[in-house]
């Protein structure tokens, strides 16, 4: 439940939601104690400072081809994958050219994975031709 306590001379509640505090009550001609649901900004508390935690640790290292995310299992990132996936479709009779970012991944992609992978087969024979280069 929001906080109960009445911010301001319009009547309007401070809607923070913490503890609950006995507070003193006015109404015409009484005071009573009654239990209300308080934030401790309206109990005139110091806020702690919010502080975004840690982030959690790279399990895996980054991409070495464009460093830029985390690599699979495959060695390289998915963006990086897909280019070469998307080279062995397109010229599957041909390398990458020299400096391209496929050529690059065809360079460090893990050759026991790439196996599993749809265009495995010339991915493997692309990366025999460039090991004999």
């Amino acid at each position: 439940m929001p906080c109960e306590l009445v911010v301001d001379e319009r009547g309007r509640r401070c809607g923070r939601r913490i503890g609950l505090q006995r507070v003193m009550v006015r109404g015409p001609g009484f005071t009573i104690a009654e239990s209300r649901l308080v934030c401790g900004h309206c109990r005139g508390e110091e806020m702690p400072p919010v502080v975004a935690p840690p982030p959690p640790p790279l399990t895996r290292p980054p991409c070495p081809v464009c460093a830029r995310r985390t690599a699979s299992k495959t060695g390289v990132c998915y963006n990086c994958r897909m280019a070469l996936v998307f080279h062995c479709r397109t010229y599957p009779h041909r390398l990458p050219s020299e400096g391209t970012l496929s050529r690059q991944a065809l360079a460090h992609i893990n050759i026991f994975r790439a196996e599993e992978l749809k265009q495995g087969a010339i991915i493997l024979r692309m990366r025999e031709q460039l090991d004999a280069l």
